[in-house]
Formats: C-alpha cells, sequence, structure tokens
C-alpha cells in the first residue's frame, strides 16, 4: 500500500496471478527503471509477471506456461552465446 499526501494509505488493490505462489521475485525486468513482480505458481505450474507503473501500481499479469518459459530461456542462452 502507498501513501497519500494526507498521511494516510490509498486503498488496497488485488492483482489476478496463479495458484499456489512459492516465491516472488521483485526486479526491473524491462528496464523502465520501475519494479516489476515475477511470480512463480506451483500450483498451475506457471509464472507470472505483473509490470510496475509510474504511480506504485502494477499492470495485468502476463501468465507464462512452463513450455514458453522454458523456451524463452532457450532462445535468451543460444542468443548470448
Amino acid at each position: 500500500m502507498y501513501g497519500d499526501e494526507n498521511g494516510s494509505f490509498y486503498s488496497r488493490y488485488t492483482y489476478e496471478i496463479g495458484s499456489d505462489l512459492t516465491s516472488v521475485v521483485v526486479g526491473d525486468f524491462n528496464n523502465d527503471n520501475l519494479s516489476d513482480l515475477t511470480i512463480a505458481n506451483q500450483g498451475s505450474n506457471t509464472m507470472s509477471i505483473l509490470f510496475g507503473n509510474v504511480n506504485g501500481s502494477f499492470q495485468k499479469q502476463i501468465h507464462l506456461t512452463k513450455r514458453r518459459i522454458i523456451r524463452h530461456c532457450l532462445l535468451r542462452y543460444l542468443f548470448l552465446m
């Protein structure tokens, strides 16, 4: 929750992600100098990425399946070789 300029907090917001999350990583994954979230969802065997907005909120999740995650990692690895 973020504070407003009156000493109170803005209303909380709930974000959709997968099921049974096991870990959360905060970082700037798209190089825009804003904090983004990556969530591992063990229950759905997927990964969710929420890119940060300037106002401290997050965009709607990008939902990645196990197959898309592996393909993306392989392509990155081959590109960096």
